[in-house]
């Protein structure tokens, strides 16, 4: 069961709130670490988001970079450094952080877009054929994107829906009923796809190609599966892996019981859970295949209102640290100044500095948010470490049994057995 396991933090580069930049004038603070990043074509490419939020003058730039996106990250917090753009509280740390770059599209906040402006004045043939046309023009763009700026995974654009809903779009019906045909119609996605193959099949793509993976329930995200490896064999072409979406809303044991379901089928390329892999599930996720990961709730619970801070579970050395409250989100003021960790941020930044940083405005209060942020980001790295020496049942069975938080051991020993009572009818 032994694996090379990832984890990419997300990043809106180019979208999001004014503190979504920021994180890279101190990403230093996580170059120890093999955590890895995802951005977000939507918001990096103002052509296909058309109005880009924030970063405006660094977008312009980046149209006429020619490196890797990640090299143009790096220089943009270096320069703000240099400028005096950071907190003076702030460590400065020598070297630069060169993570993987998974690259993902976007398409459900696009979807949105297209499909919700104005939508009281269109029918819904009429929405599906503008989107179909949109997608449809802006494959080759979008691939053309990754390959110039050499990331290392792109997930093959697609028609996707939206995790969460800022506008109340769930209660428009049209809008609904539009994604959903768009989502579900594996023909509508089809083109999609081949259009990405046939354009990468002339191209020198660096990138390694993810397609997703569609459905409302377990039975269609297999069929939809079998499909996509129907759809392989006819044009003799191999996708390297395939990132499993709108998962947000199930419950951890259904996103294994999918996994093993696909796992059954072909078992030989990585799967990428997007946007649903909070840490607490990643045991329960690995353990039924899943390779790689990513998940925004974490910068939420940072980034938003009152400071939340993530209780270890690792010691630097991988040992279990005795705290009952392992792995769970505590608000920052609730804390005792005294919590044990040792990971790379909490030895530069004590507790009580870290409570005195969020109380203030401006910059130190940027920079208080993102070390919590950052802090999670190492007990991800410790967590993952940890999970890839299991190479056995018995090994993620003794792994569970020494975590100290017991409401959460009893729920991972739960969702363990009823996994492997369903592998066997399976």
């Amino acid at each position: 069961m032994s694996k090379k396991l990832k984890y990419y933090f997300t990043s809106n580069f180019g979208g999001g709130g004014s503190n979504v930049s920021r994180v890279f004038n101190y990403y230093k603070l996580i170059k120890n670490t093999n955590i890895n990043i995802l951005l977000n074509y939507f918001y990096l490419e103002p052509d296909f988001k058309k109005t880009p939020s924030f970063n405006t003058k660094e977008l312009n730039l980046l149209k006429k970079y020619n490196g890797k996106i990640i090299n143009f990250l790096n220089d943009f917090g270096e320069n703000n450094i240099k400028q005096g753009k950071f907190s003076s509280k702030f460590k400065n740390i020598d070297g630069n952080f060169f993570p993987e770059v998974f690259l993902d599209s976007g398409s459900g906040n696009l979807l949105k877009l297209l499909g919700y402006t104005d939508i009281s004045k269109k029918k819904i043939q009429d929405i599906i054929d503008s989107v179909e046309l949109y997608f449809e023009n802006n494959v080759k763009p979008f691939l053309d994107f990754a390959n110039k700026h050499k990331v290392d995974i792109v997930v093959g654009l697609d028609y996707a829906g939206k995790g969460t809903y800022k506008q109340k779009e769930s209660h428009n019906l049209i809008y609904q009923d539009a994604k959903n045909i768009l989502t579900t119609d594996f023909d509508k996605q089809k083109k999609l796809i081949t259009k990405s193959i046939h354009h990468i099949k002339l191209a020198n793509f660096f990138p390694k190609l993810f397609i997703p993976i569609h459905g409302k329930n377990i039975e269609d995200y297999v069929e939809y599966y079998k499909k996509l490896i129907k759809l392989e064999n006819k044009e003799i072409y191999k996708f390297d892996g395939f990132a499993i979406g709108g998962v947000t809303r199930y419950k951890t044991i259904e996103i294994c019981k999918l996994l093993e379901n696909l796992r059954k089928i072909d078992n030989t390329r990585p799967f990428h859970i997007l946007g649903s892999s909070g840490i607490k599930k990643i045991l329960s996720l690995v353990y039924s295949g899943a390779s790689s990961f990513d998940c925004h709730t974490p910068w939420r619970r940072a980034s938003d209102g009152e400071g939340n801070f993530l209780v270890p579970l690792l010691d630097k050395n991988l040992n279990f640290i005795g705290n009952s409250d392992s792995l769970n989100y505590k608000k920052l003021s609730l804390l005792n100044n005294n919590l044990n960790c040792d990971c790379d941020v909490c030895l530069d930044y004590q507790f009580s500095d870290i409570k005195s940083l969020y109380k203030t405005k401006g910059e130190d209060n940027y920079l208080a948010k993102i070390i919590m942020y950052f802090h999670w980001i190492h007990q991800y790295d410790r967590m993952l470490k940890k999970i890839e020496n299991l190479n056995s049942e018995e090994d993620f069975q003794s792994f569970i049994n020494l975590i100290p938080n017991i409401k959460l051991k009893d729920t991972i020993l739960k969702d363990f057995e009823t996994i492997n009572n369903y592998k066997k009818n399976i």
